[in-house]
C-alpha cells in the first residue's frame, strides 16, 4: 500500500490495479486515474486474480508493472505463496515495458512457495 500512498495527489498517471485496497486508497479524485481489473476476490487483502484479472490484463500494454512478493531467494528470484496472485503477477510483467519489485527488508533471504519472476 505504501506505493498507493506515495502516488496519491499525481495527476498525470494511469493506474491499473488488481488490488482493491490500493484503488481505495487512489480513489480520492486528487491522484491519478484508477482502473479496477476485474475478477475474485483472494484474502483479506482484496487482491483481484482468475481469468477476468489476467484477461483484463492481456488488453493493455503498460510502461511498468509494480510488483510486491513474499520472499526473495539468494539469488535474486521473487518468491509469493499464493499461485492465484502470482499467475496476475507474470500476467502484469508479461505486458509491461519495465517491472519495479516492491517489497520489504524483511522479504529478502526469505523463501516462499513459487517463483514470481
Amino acid at each position: 500500500m505504501a506505493v498507493a500512498r506515495a502516488l496519491r495527489g499525481r495527476r498525470a498517471l494511469r493506474v491499473f490495479t488488481s488490488s482493491l485496497a490500493a484503488a481505495t486508497i487512489l480513489a480520492d479524485g486528487e491522484g491519478p486515474e484508477v482502473f479496477v481489473l476485474g475478477g475474485s476476490v483472494r484474502g483479506a487483502d482484496g487482491s483481484l486474480v482468475g481469468d477476468a484479472t489476467t484477461a483484463a490484463i492481456a488488453r493493455f500494454r503498460f510502461d511498468h508493472a509494480v510488483i510486491g512478493f513474499s520472499g526473495c531467494e539468494p539469488d535474486g528470484t521473487l518468491m509469493d505463496f499464493d499461485l492465484h496472485k502470482v499467475a496476475v503477477k507474470q500476467a502484469a510483467i508479461a505486458r509491461a515495458h519495465g517491472a519495479i519489485a516492491v517489497g520489504t527488508a524483511d522479504k529478502l533471504g526469505r523463501s516462499a512457495l513459487v517463483a514470481v519472476a
